[in-house]
Parts: C-alpha cells; structure tokens; sequence
C-alpha cells in the first residue's frame, strides 16, 4: 500500500473498491438489513484497509492497515476513537496485519512496508491506546517470531500471548505456536501433538475459558483442541505468569473432516467463543458459519445463502455474531504474495 513513502495510493485504493461498501451492515436473523457504519474514507470512523476484528465486552476493534490505526466503535456502531497512527516512530504503527486484545493490553503486529526502515516488530498498547513497549526479536528460533509466517495472535485470561508462526530453519520450517508472558518474555514452543503429528494449514487460534487451546487447520478441514497438563518452567521466568500454568503434555481431541453436509468443515478459517462456551467456525469455501457445543458437538450452521467465503468470525457477549463476508484478496504487486489486502464488510445476525 506503500509508493516510496508514507502516504497510501488514495487513487488505487478507490479505483479497486468503487463496487465495494467497506462498512459493517447490521442484520437481524431474517436478513433485513437494521442499519450500516463504517465505509470507504479517511474520516473518522471510515476504513481504508481493515485486516482484523476483534469485540471486547461492549467495543468493537478493527485494525485498519492503510491508516496505520485500530478504530473503536460500541456496539451500535457509533465512532469511539482511534488508537495509534500511521507512521515510523514508537506508538505508531507502518503496516498492521493481526492484533489481539486482552482485558488490560492491546498487542499489534506491525510488519513494516516495502523501502521504509522500520524493523518487524509486535507493538504493546494498554486498553487505552497508549503505547507501552514493544519487541522485535526476528528470527525462527524458540522466543524469536518469524514475521513473514505469523497467521494469528491471540490472548488467554491471564493475559498470556499466543502466537502463530514457523520455527526451525529455513530449509525445514514447521508450524508453531509461541506463548509468551504479558510483557512478550517466552513462555513455551508448542510445534504438534502428543502423537508427533505435526500441525498443518493453521488459519486462527481461540483459548477456551479453561485455557485449552483451540485451533482451526485448513488443510486438514479440522478444529483441534489442545488439552494442557504438567509443569514447565519458563525461561525467562516471567513475573507475572499464575501458578499452575500447565504445559509439559498435550493431549488432544478434534473435529470435523472435508465435506459440506451440516458438521463437516469446507476449508474452515476464523474461529470465535460466545460467553456459554459454544463455538463458532467460519468456513470460506463453505459459505456459512458452524456452531458447535463446548465439546465440539454440532449444534446449527448460520448464515448458509446469504454470506459469501467468510474467513473470520467475532461474537459480542449478547449472542449477536460479526461476519466478515466481502473480502478481497488482492496481492499487490509491491508487498510479497502473502501480504494481501483485506477489505471486511461485517454482518450481525440478532
């Protein structure tokens, strides 16, 4: 999104999204459109480039990449405020790709851009908004984050770090997940099961409110949970990690297989927990959204005829569910292939 400085291609940008709303649209259950927000603009409250979506109790985040911002809205979608701003010095952000949101801190990975000197780096703000650190540590070794793989991010109850990347070398890199502490000191490598099978096509990763971990594999059209037992002890030893973080042994439980029959998964992708612990699975090439039980029982699919390849999916604590359903993939030419741009038009079903 970037030409050589910090200023977006305004001009590209509108030619590619003239057919596009770029705003979230409220829908209740029978599909009758309620009301709208957002929409294409550098204003307030509109979007250039949202990549993620995340609802913390009553607010709505939406990582907007192009502004280099998060934008809060409440659940009505009334513009709150912005947190950070487009540009190279610390509390800014170049290029946001993934964020998560903790009950007391926001973490942001920044990835820079093309021919501006900015290194890759996990930016930390409080819930606030204002800038609290951050750390770079580029590489595949266990602690270090291999920017280019990350897939998701995500946080745990105790405020514990979760990330999505590869390790190893670059000749034989495997995929992962990172833990680390609130202040990003690592925690723990998780890179397969207790079988020695290891992970393949992870797309997003949800904690459960008992701490287990829940992950959704594209290739295999499975969601996998990892059961934690044991004892580690961590280096270096955070200070703030609860007594009891368990996590020597996985054992392992999973669901779903290839097929569009009602609980099968069609290259599942975003993954949400609604506050009575029902899951829900957004499929892309299925076109719906998969709720299951706790237990991976399948309860309903939503959605099916009215949304189009959904890849994320974000539930608020009344049961209202946010589908990104409008997005575009487009790589540009300038970014490397995996960098896309991401353009989210949200549906709420009440």
């Amino acid at each position: 999104m970037f030409h050589g400085s910090l200023t977006p291609d305004y001009k590209y940008l509108r030619e590619f999204l003239e057919n596009k709303t770029n705003k979230v649209k409220v829908y209740n259950r029978n599909f009758n459109l309620l009301y709208e927000f957002g929409g294409y603009g550098r204003d307030n409250g509109k979007f250039f480039e949202p990549v993620d979506i995340r609802i913390k109790g009553d607010i709505i985040y939406i990582l907007d990449r192009a502004k280099g911002i998060i934008e809060k809205f409440d659940l009505q979608g009334n513009y709150l405020e912005d947190i950070s701003s487009l540009g190279i010095f610390k509390g800014q952000l170049i290029s946001p790709v993934r964020f998560a949101v903790s009950d007391d801190y926001i973490y942001v990975v920044d990835i820079s851009a093309p021919e501006v000197s900015v290194n890759k780096r996990i930016v930390k703000f409080d819930i606030k908004g204002r800038y609290k650190g951050e750390i770079e540590r580029e590489g595949t070794d266990k602690g270090e984050i291999y920017y280019d793989s990350i897939k998701d991010i995500e946080t745990d109850k105790y405020g514990r770090v979760y990330i999505i990347d590869s390790g190893g070398n670059t000749g034989a890199l495997y995929e992962r997940i990172q833990i680390f502490d609130g202040n990003l000191y690592f925690i723990s490598e998780i890179k397969g099961d207790t079988t020695g099978e290891s992970f393949s096509g992870i797309e997003s990763i949800e904690i459960k409110e008992n701490n287990n971990i829940l992950l959704v594999e594209s290739n295999r059209r499975q969601v996998r949970e990892l059961i934690i037992c044991g004892n580690v002890t961590p280096t270096p030893t955070p200070t703030d990690t609860p007594e009891g973080f368990n996590h020597c042994k996985l054992y392992i439980k999973e669901w779903g297989s290839q097929g569009n029959d009602e609980g099968k998964l069609n290259y599942p992708s975003g993954i949400d927990i609604d506050k009575n612990g029902n899951i829900y699975i957004s499929e892309k090439y299925g076109n719906r959204i998969d709720i299951f039980d706790g237990g991976g029982n399948f309860i309903k699919t939503i959605g099916k005829g009215f949304i189009k390849e959904p890849e994320d999916v974000a539930v608020d604590n009344y049961g209202r569910v946010y589908i990104p359903d409008s997005i575009s993939t487009v790589s540009y030419t300038h970014l490397r292939a995996h960098e896309t741009s991401l353009h989210l038009v949200c549906r709420l079903l009440l």
